[in-house]
């Protein structure tokens, strides 16, 4: 019987510094773990829930009217239910661990922004006046009229919370399908530098009230397709930001992280909805 040979130095070495390559690689991965749990998708946004404006009566009746008639396709958008009727100024990923900063941040925004801005344009609120519906893509929305206090208050948002912004940000991939390429490469920047493709001078609102993966052919002949009937002048001046996690096809989900009022409301009574309960029907939306 012969008696095993030991490792020579040279073998040790070897198997050593496999073993501690092992243990680079579960340390970087355990790291890489953690860091993907501490990141979120959040949506800072003019919420138009506890609104009884054309506008966000408007919002509410085509997404309804998008469920009840939607036949067979597949509407993910569920205002009743699941998601938030909103105006998004921010939509990106943070890290959790800067949440409260994130709050604060926005809290000292609506604090300050009427009083610091606003006041020299004549914005009482921030209003929000829906022109027409767009159908692209997966998307059902109204589009909102050029406003220089809701593009003023994104660009404070979005310069205010860029510390906490993940980098690198991953591009979405409607933007690769963008026909204008200059449109299409200055949407990419932005989202090398800001996570977001629609800030600064590609700030596009608008109040997304369908989304449909399944057969957005279906949901853009019915959406454009939708009756209108009523006022010219579909609008309404709304006075909180919020943040909320984001949902499917950049929703937001109900039950906001936080709200703060960008001025106190004093109008809330002059503006009730007597036919609050009612049908809201469809509003006209040029």
């Amino acid at each position: 019987m012969t008696t095993p040979r030991p490792l020579l130095p040279k073998n040790r070495l070897f198997l050593l510094h496999i073993l501690l390559l092992l243990i680079m690689n579960t340390t970087a991965q355990e790291q890489q773990q953690q860091e993907q749990q501490d990141k979120v998708l959040l949506d800072i946004h003019i919420p138009l829930t506890k609104s009884q404006s054309c506008a966000a009566r408007q919002a509410r009746a085509s997404n309804l009217y998008l469920r009840n008639h939607d036949g067979a396709y597949h509407q993910e958008i569920d205002f009743p239910k699941l998601h938030t009727p909103h105006a998004t100024l921010y939509q990106t990923q943070f890290y959790k661990s800067d949440l409260p900063e994130i709050k604060s941040t926005v809290e000292n925004i609506a604090a300050e922004f009427l009083g610091s801005y606003s006041t020299s344009r004549n914005c009482e609120g921030i209003e929000l006046e829906l022109t027409h519906k767009i159908s692209s893509g997966n998307y059902a929305m109204l589009d909102i009229a050029p406003n220089p206090c809701l593009r003023k208050l994104s660009d404070v948002i979005v310069q205010s919370l860029l510390p906490y912004v993940v980098f690198p940000a991953e591009i979405p991939e409607w933007v690769h399908h963008i026909k204008n390429a200059k449109q299409r490469a200055r949407k990419m920047e932005l989202v090398q530098l800001y996570g977001s493709p629609n800030v600064l001078d590609e700030f596009q609102p608008h109040v997304t009230v369908g989304y449909n993966e399944v057969d957005p052919s279906g949901q853009r002949t019915v959406f454009l397709g939708m009756d209108t009937h009523g006022s010219d002048d579909c609008a309404g001046v709304f006075d909180t930001v919020a943040i909320g996690f984001v949902g499917i096809g950049g929703s937001v989900l109900h039950g906001p992280l936080y709200e703060a009022k960008l001025t106190p409301s004093s109008s809330s009574s002059a503006d009730a909805d007597p036919d609050a309960d009612a049908d809201p029907g469809v509003v006209e939306v040029k």
